[in-house]
């Protein structure tokens, strides 16, 4: 007997460790996440006063400038070959016949929201796809907040010259699609 008295005191002894070591660390990671909250907001207030130091400062660069600085080309844009709000894009032409197509929209949607509004018209058919031909040559780059803290208020400002409301964007997407072939 005494044998199991030993024994059951020894689990009971284990079992209230165990119970001890939950409810410290679960105090301790309670007080982590409050500190990781906290740091967070300051991180926040930090970035909002630089942002609204930033807005002060007048953007000056034109649309062809900074689109070019997005998509690292030195082509120049010579027209806007058309806008779009619903599916949101934006068609430019290059001077080197290159077109670039800006959409806050991924790959994969924009195809199905183009695919969505095509009709069997005559105009559909001889007119290139918004997105080209040959989806091999096709680049498509992204540029978001990730690259440059001030992305979404710059994208705004040219998206207003280009004549498209972006909203609240984080992220754009270029496409540059290659001229068809002759």
């Amino acid at each position: 007997m005494t044998d199991y008295s030993i024994g059951f005191v020894t689990l009971v002894a284990i079992l209230a460790i165990g119970l001890l070591m939950y409810v410290y660390l679960r105090r301790q990671a309670v007080a982590l996440n409050n500190m990781a909250r906290a740091l967070e907001d300051t991180h926040m207030i930090a970035v909002k006063n630089r942002r609204d130091e930033h807005k002060q400062n007048p953007f000056n660069m034109s649309a062809n400038e900074w689109i070019a600085k997005q998509v690292d080309t030195d082509a120049k844009i010579v027209e806007t070959i058309g806008v779009s709000q619903k599916p949101m894009w934006v068609n430019l032409r290059c001077d080197d016949g290159k077109r670039i197509v800006i959409s806050p929209l991924a790959t994969a949607e924009l195809k199905t929201a183009i695919n969505a509004q095509r009709t069997n018209s005559k105009l559909d058919q001889i007119t290139e796809p918004l997105l080209g031909t040959n989806h091999k040559t096709l680049v498509a780059l992204e540029r978001s907040l990730r690259d440059n803290e001030w992305f979404d208020l710059e994208a705004e400002k040219i998206g207003k010259d280009l004549g498209v409301d972006w909203g609240e964007t984080t992220r754009l997407n270029f496409y540059i699609v290659s001229p068809k072939a002759a």
